[in-house]
């Protein structure tokens, strides 16, 4: 109502809020078919219209094949962000995560198939930078990241999301460069948080 005629103006979609795919694809899939019935209408100058959304590492692991295989055949490009923040069991307990280590590296590994399986969904993944992780935190990025190739590995973004409190811009950087060096994947600063 808000955006009126100018509505088909506008390419992309943000839905829900941290834990969107939590919901179930059902929901997903309901809220999806609303948005494409009001794009269909209002659409003017814009095509390929995409829809972004955030998941955790339980949510992504729920997700069904036969759910990704309906998403992918909606008239969207899909963008999930799948919310990792550390390979590294200690830097987890410290952040109060209810996950496992080890079942943070099997969705990223999920993630990678995914991505080469199906052409209309892309997921990239959430890791922290900052002072309060483990001894271990660095090292297990690089450890998992390490042997992934883009060539084998089509859009698999990392991106690093300083804690709130970093002690310094000049260490994010220099982490960032580290993680960079040390990774083939695309790996950026998540730009939401200032620099």
């Amino acid at each position: 109502e808000l955006l009126g005629e100018e509505l088909g103006n506008y390419r992309g979609v943000f839905l829900g809020q941290h834990d969107c795919l939590a919901a179930g694809c059902k929901p997903i899939l309901a809220a999806l078919g609303l948005v494409t019935e009001l794009m269909t209408l209002q659409r003017k100058y814009v095509h390929d219209p995409v829809v972004f959304l955030f998941g955790s590492t339980r949510s992504l692991s729920a997700l069904k094949d036969d759910d990704l295989k309906l998403l992918d055949r909606l008239p969207f490009q899909i963008y999930i962000n799948i919310g990792l923040e550390s390979f590294d069991q200690e830097t987890l307990d410290i952040l109060k995560k209810p996950v496992r280590a080890e079942e943070n590296r099997s969705v990223f590994r999920r993630i990678l198939d995914i991505n080469r399986q199906f052409t209309r969904i892309r997921i990239s993944a959430n890791l922290v930078l900052g002072d309060l992780v483990g001894p271990g935190h660095l090292s297990g990025i690089v450890d998992v990241l390490r042997n992934v190739t883009v060539t084998n590995q089509p859009e698999t973004i990392i991106y690093l999301s300083p804690l709130h409190g970093f002690y310094q811009t000049k260490n994010i950087l220099y982490e960032l460069r580290y993680i960079k060096s040390h990774v083939r994947l695309p790996v950026y600063p998540y730009l939401i948080h200032r620099l």
